[in-house]
């Protein structure tokens, strides 16, 4: 009798814990990828620059899987004064893997040129025992206006200053 009042206990207590994660209280994970979900305390700005940077990563490791999959260690340096204020909210999109000895050092850089703002970020994957570096690639990630529009405004303003 005992046994059958433990194990109504336990799934009881599992179906609550299920009700309570599908009735709102995923504030503290995102179900799709198992991730926590992006800060609530990021300005729009700094939203659109973390789900941006989401969905350029996901091409990323989509290119470069081989090589992500040895990252045991993720390390972001922020060389951007934009994106200061949002840093300690931001999540690196990577995982790291647990028994990998490389590190994923990520570089952000950001630009803006009237309407348009930019985060380059500067990718570089080492063994951090011998310094060896293993790949290295840099990304432009438009966050507002995109690539056509900066290179629209630039056609014009080169068009104006050659007449």
């Amino acid at each position: 009798m005992r046994k059958w009042i433990e194990w109504v206990l336990k799934v009881t207590f599992l179906t609550l814990a299920i009700l309570t994660i599908m009735v709102g209280g995923t504030d503290w994970i995102d179900l799709n990828t198992l991730m926590p979900p992006h800060s609530a305390n990021l300005e729009k700005l700094g939203q659109d620059f973390q789900e941006k940077w989401d969905e350029d990563v996901e091409l990323l490791i989509q290119e470069n899987q081989k090589i992500l999959e040895t990252v045991g260690q993720v390390k972001v340096i922020n060389r951007s004064e934009k994106v200061k204020p949002w840093s300690k909210y931001l999540i690196a999109p990577f995982t790291e893997i647990s028994g990998q000895k490389n590190l994923l050092e990520i570089i952000i850089i950001t630009w803006e040129d009237g309407a348009i703002f930019a985060a380059v970020f500067e990718y570089t994957v080492y063994n951090p025992l011998t310094n060896e570096l293993l790949w290295e690639t840099t990304r432009t990630v438009y966050i507002r206006g995109s690539e056509e529009e900066f290179e629209s405004l630039h056609e014009t303003n080169m068009s104006n200053t050659n007449q």
